[in-house]
């Protein structure tokens, strides 16, 4: 009777009903479907006793005290399990229930698509499928919705939906890889497979994609924020993870694996969240803006996020920077932020600027470079504490600023009031050394920016109307890195009026760069990688 005893119930039972199906013939595996045969009984019994339904047989009125958005996904999660648990006897009681506990999809969402019908319509094809009723399943627009959702890239900056370069947004301006496992979910993969046009959207190949991009094979850990919100880092591994330098342009996700090596960042971008804020983890977003750690295959692993960590700005107060809960709107959006990722040969590189109000809105602004030929991790971090942005609050009082280039915590940089300082810092991820060295902030972001050995003759030019940068190797354009694109189609062409710097000239007017799905990023045909 009790709205948190269902749903963790449910939970439980469901957990267990995956363990008997590789344990069938253990007196454990046997007992998880005895319990779950008992509960379903009783659930039916308990819903169809005291809800409310329509006409149609659907439930209108929630018999528990709790959401009901939340009440549908947990016991829509144990009758799928049910249903895909190949001894289950009472299988078309669960499928009734399953079409009567689920509304009608478009108004649970208040006539929007949301990513969790995807979810639901994997069950609600099971329960069809079971009781015979599939071929009904292309006359429900929610079901053609879906297969739109699925299989149609979205090409509209910051949308919902899965995007050419492997991003998935779970909602508009909002990055969550979290939500593709569960797309991957061992209970649901048998369900897109029910209908032909299901199984030609081939989603779990795309997702399978993504995971050899976020996942290492040996080393469970990935920066917080990127799979989940919680203290814990650690997360799957995945036996199949393509080595190297790659990137996710459009997230702004650069990362770096080796057998020994586990390196992401994450870049903060205009008009999407940063993170989203949780009540139990206030001081979260800092470090899913801000780590810069490098997990080694021999380091003794941390399970949860450490205060404080490489790479982190803070106030002088020897605290966590904490952002309050907002149940109403709990994103969190930078102010003035550009980024944009790329790699190229043996160089990775992130830039970005942006400010945080709770950071005195100072300006930051960082320069990242990997070299993977010689395994050196470069940053390079602007603070500039006599920023004066608007969008801070006037009842917040300006302090000094503290800044943690390396692991050490002692090594701590102190930026006084509207100091402007700089510092760049060389990590050597074989041997563990870092070197710091505060530098003079005149010009030290010019562009072109040249970047490499003198011989390579790499430089970065930028574009106006924060389209992004070029990548030159001999004068040659070879990789655009995009920032704004207003449609991220297949082809992007760049004009020479659309650079910043006038002195270019020994490139044709119009230079087209396409996507290539195997680097994941815009080539141009001068690119020799392509």
């Amino acid at each position: 009777k009790n709205f948190h005893v269902v749903i963790h119930t449910c939970e439980l039972i469901s957990a267990g009903l995956a363990y008997s199906w590789k344990n069938q013939d253990r007196e454990d595996g046997k007992r998880a479907l005895v319990v779950a045969e008992d509960y379903l009984q009783k659930l039916e019994i308990e819903i169809y006793k005291r809800g409310t339904f329509n006409q149609s047989g659907l439930l209108i009125r929630n018999l528990w005290k709790g959401p009901e958005f939340s009440l549908s996904l947990t016991i829509r999660r144990f009758l799928t399990a049910y249903l895909l648990t190949s001894n289950a006897r009472n299988k078309d009681c669960a499928a009734k229930l399953m079409l009567s506990v689920i509304p009608k999809l478009p108004l649970m969402f208040a006539g929007k698509f949301h990513y969790h019908t995807v979810r639901l319509l994997g069950s609600w094809v099971l329960a069809h499928n079971r009781l015979g009723t599939l071929n009904n399943a292309p006359n429900y627009s929610v079901y053609q919705d879906c297969l739109g959702y699925l299989k149609n890239i979205s090409t509209a900056r910051h949308k919902m939906g899965l995007h050419r370069d492997l991003s998935f947004y779970k909602l508009d301006k909002v990055l969550a890889f979290k939500n593709l496992d569960k797309y991957c979910d061992e209970r649901l993969q048998y369900t897109y497979s029910l209908t032909d046009e299901l199984s030609n959207v081939n989603l779990m190949s795309f997702c399978q994609k993504i995971i050899r991009i976020l996942f290492h094979e040996h080393i469970p850990r990935l920066p917080m924020g990127i799979m989940n919100r919680t203290k814990s880092l650690k997360v799957e591994v995945y036996q199949g993870t393509t080595w190297g330098l790659a990137v996710l342009p459009f997230s702004r996700i650069l990362r770096y694996f080796t057998p020994n090596i586990n390196f992401m960042v994450y870049g903060v971008q205009a008009n999407v969240a940063y993170f989203k804020t949780n009540q139990s983890l206030p001081q979260a977003a800092q470090y899913r803006v801000q780590s810069r750690q490098v997990f080694l295959a021999d380091d003794d692993w941390q399970a949860e996020i450490t205060y404080p960590c490489v790479g982190f700005i803070e106030i002088d107060k020897l605290k966590p920077i904490e952002i309050s809960h907002n149940s109403h709107y709990p994103y969190l959006f930078a102010n003035f932020a550009k980024s944009w990722v790329f790699h190229y040969r043996h160089y990775g590189i992130l830039y970005q600027t942006y400010c945080i109000w709770k950071l005195n809105s100072a300006k930051i602004t960082e320069y990242l470079i990997i070299d993977t030929k010689k395994n050196i991790l470069t940053i390079t971090m602007e603070i500039n504490n006599g920023n004066n942005d608007v969008s801070r609050p006037e009842s917040v009082e300006k302090t000094d600023l503290r800044y943690y280039p390396t692991m050490n915590p002692s090594e701590v940089k102190l930026i006084n009031i509207n100091e402007r300082a700089v510092y760049r810092t060389v990590y050597d991820i074989i041997k563990k050394d870092y070197t710091v060295d505060k530098i003079p902030s005149e010009d030290v972001f010019k562009f072109p920016m040249v970047f490499g050995d003198e011989n390579e003759q790499l430089r970065i030019h930028l574009l106006k109307d924060d389209l992004g940068a070029v990548v030159f190797d001999h004068d040659k354009p070879v990789i655009y890195a995009p920032e704004e694109l207003i449609e991220e189609t297949e082809t992007v062409e760049i004009t020479k009026d659309m650079f910043i710097d006038k002195g270019i000239t020994n490139i044709t007017n119009t230079t087209t760069f396409i996507f290539n799905e195997r680097l994941n990023q815009y080539c141009s045909s001068h690119c020799p990688e392509s």
